[in-house]
């Protein structure tokens, strides 16, 4: 009997270990599995960011900046405008087919000069229509005609007025939707109900001069006319007192706000 008890207490001992180890090995899988819940849940949280109605904010890695965006609709947009400065001029220069780059008011050439105004810092930058094509942050674009069309239906232009022409949207009050709630002039302020807050920073008119800051806000679409037309892009203008909002195609050397969509 005694010789038993010790294959027994053997035996015991044997699975002791045997259960021992494999509660280590079943603490281990759960320790990953609940590691790798975490990091699916972090990834899954900056995923669903974009996706949910709330602003949230983003840098630019390419300067630092930061940036508020919003989904409106079924698109993301910054609410803010772009302030990417790779060069600056002044509004005297300024071409048709090269990049040119404008902080309101700075007659200068020197970009922390520019930076450290109070127009760069409440508007970002003008941009002529080619420097707009390629000023957005990786992940996010210049939008085309059919996505500020899109941005105008969601917000409250009827379908039927969104090919129209010069100004659209005034008895459903798009532009004053658009529109920042403060910084217009003469008594401009928008309701910003849409959340875009768009805002009064003027255009540059490239080769000659600033013009309008405080009661116009010019926006880039990536969008060239098609012929049979003169080919020139098409842009989007909101102003102090305007209920609508502007659509014509301008020059290239335009210096305009840009607002970039997510990809």
């Amino acid at each position: 009997m005694i010789g038993f008890s010790y294959k027994a207490m053997a035996l015991l001992s044997v699975d002791y270990n045997v259960i021992t180890v494999t509660m280590i090995i079943l603490k281990t899988s759960l320790q990953i599995l609940l590691l790798g819940a975490v990091i699916l849940f972090s990834v899954s949280c900056e995923d669903y960011l974009p996706e949910s109605n709330e602003p949230f904010d983003f840098t630019d890695s390419r300067d630092g900046n930061s940036y508020t965006a919003l989904k409106i609709g079924d698109q993301t947009w910054m609410i803010k405008n772009l302030a990417y400065l790779p060069s600056v001029a002044p509004s005297s220069e300024g071409s048709e087919s090269s990049p040119f780059y404008y902080v309101y008011d700075y007659q200068g050439t020197d970009i922390a000069e520019a930076i450290a105004t109070s127009n760069y810092e409440s508007y970002g930058v003008l941009y002529n229509w080619h420097a707009a094509l390629t000023a957005c942050p990786s992940g996010w674009h210049l939008p085309t005609e059919t996505e500020w069309q899109t941005l105008e239906m969601h917000v409250a232009l009827d379908e039927i007025d969104v090919d129209r022409i010069e100004w659209r949207g005034r008895p459903e009050l798009l532009g004053t939707k658009l529109r920042s709630t403060s910084g217009w002039d003469s008594d401009g302020n928008g309701d910003n109900s849409s959340g875009f807050n768009a805002l009064p920073a003027g255009f540059c008119m490239g080769g000659g001069s600033f013009q309008e800051e405080g009661r116009w806000a010019t926006f880039w679409t990536s969008t060239e006319i098609d012929p049979p037309y003169n080919v020139l892009p098409w842009y989007r203008g909101l102003r102090s007192n305007e209920d609508g909002v502007h659509r014509v195609t301008t020059f290239y050397h335009s210096g305009f706000s840009v607002r970039c969509v997510k990809d």
